[in-house]
């Protein structure tokens, strides 16, 4: 099996084009805020607050405290905090990519990876016969 250079340049920039794509699938994910708790949010990189009044902050650096929700506003990099009382929902910034989707990548680039192994070796092994012969 031969693969002219155009050919493995498709097949190259398919792959990373995929990937790239694979890579970025991110959603935003409601979570349930607890009362006095950060507890089912978790730590993430983004959170999206959206108030009583149809507002939404984006911030990063988040922390939960006792009656308000503390951050930097990604939009204007300063801080902001918002009360509690007039949190409506937090949402957060995750990887909406189906794990099936996730393991048969790994899976996928493993066999590429071996086969690409496989054909080097093969390769050396028959200029080395070439050499001897």
């Amino acid at each position: 099996m031969s693969f002219t250079r155009r050919g493995r340049f498709r097949a190259g920039t398919l792959l990373m084009l995929l990937l790239t794509l694979e890579g970025g699938c991110r959603v935003w994910i409601e979570k349930p805020l607890r009362p006095d708790t950060s507890i089912g949010v978790g730590r993430h990189r983004f959170v999206r607050v959206i108030t009583n009044d149809g507002d939404t902050v984006t911030m990063r650096a988040v922390a939960f405290v006792n009656d308000s929700i503390a951050g930097l506003d990604t939009r204007l990099d300063r801080p902001v905090a918002i009360a509690r009382d007039n949190v409506q929902a937090v949402e957060v910034r995750m990887d909406g990519t189906p794990t099936w989707v996730r393991i048969g990548w790994k899976i996928y680039l493993a066999v590429l990876f071996a086969l690409y192994a496989w054909l080097a070796i093969v390769t050396v092994q028959l200029g080395m016969a070439e050499r001897s012969g």
